[in-house]
């Protein structure tokens, strides 16, 4: 019954730590253009609400491993008993990404707002040519 209550504990773990994992991905994913800033930007912002949705789950992992505690379940792979410290961690580890990453948002932002501008000047410079040539046409 214990190794069934281990396996159970392991296949949690794991699966949160996926989740965690996708959620860190997408914090440090490099947007490739002020679109792409904005919807990490959004995603960030809506992080802590999701980190709180898995609390719960963190909560019954926690207590599961504290059950395989109580009955000194060792565990055959050290990585598996110490996953739940992983476990435990994952939100604070999450949001220390998104702390890191809004600086360097901040600066790709600011990059964009530089390509974006110089691009108006060029769009504004192409209009002022075909305004040339259409009223050569006339």
């Amino acid at each position: 019954m214990i190794k069934m209550v281990a396996v159970q504990a392991k296949q949690q773990s794991i699966a949160l730590l996926k989740e965690f994992d996708v959620f860190n991905e997408k914090v440090n994913r490099i947007p490739d253009g002020i679109e792409a800033l904005s919807e990490t930007k959004d995603f960030m912002a809506s992080l802590p609400n999701e980190l709180e949705k898995k609390a719960g789950d963190i909560k019954k992992v926690t207590q599961t491993y504290d059950i395989l505690d109580k009955f000194h379940h060792r565990f055959e792979d050290e990585e598996d008993s110490d996953r739940i410290f992983l476990v435990y961690g994952a939100p604070k580890d999450t949001m220390e990404q998104v702390e890191k990453q809004q600086g360097f948002l901040e600066k790709e932002k600011e990059k964009f707002i530089k390509i974006m501008e110089n691009n108006k000047e060029d769009f504004n410079k192409l209009i002022g040519e075909l305004n040339g040539l259409v009223s050569g046409f006339k």
